[in-house]
């Protein structure tokens, strides 16, 4: 049953992931440039390494996700004044736009992921979440769960 929990549970998050980000009117973004537009968002003038820092990716990886997100007019750079080895990110209008409406869109899949629950079972199912949560981050050795 373990396991099947951990397999439903990773297979919302990769259906919520998909479904937020995915705007075919708009914008085709992969889950980690939405990610990336959102922490820009968040953190105007943020640099490579604190993105880098915050996804726990490689930097090679994060760099090149940047530089799709500013090839499509998403995301522009621009040089720190008191270090110009460095280079402060921050969301062009279109960026922000598309930022907006990934919000939006991620209301509405919250919204319809809870579609037919009551007030009741929303919390049950925060209740539960949060055990589950509270039972990973008690340690990183895996308990026999019998």
């Amino acid at each position: 049953m373990p396991e099947r929990i951990a397999e439903s549970i990773h297979g919302l998050r990769h259906l919520f992931s998909t479904r937020q980000y995915r705007i075919p009117e708009v914008v085709d973004l992969s889950h980690m440039e939405g990610r990336v537009l959102c922490m820009i968002q968040r953190q105007p003038d943020t640099t490579l390494s604190e993105i880098t820092a915050r996804l726990a990716r490689d930097k090679g990886q994060v760099a090149r996700l940047i530089a799709a997100l500013k090839e499509r007019g998403l995301v522009r750079a621009q040089d720190d004044p008191a270090n110009r080895r460095i280079q402060r990110l921050n969301l062009t209008e279109a960026g922000r736009a598309i930022h907006l409406q990934v919000r939006d869109r991620r209301a509405r899949v919250a919204r319809q992921a809870v579609a037919g629950l009551g007030a009741a079972e929303q919390e049950a199912l925060l209740s539960l979440l949060d055990r589950l949560r509270q039972n990973l981050d008690a340690g990183d050795e895996p308990v026999d769960a019998r």
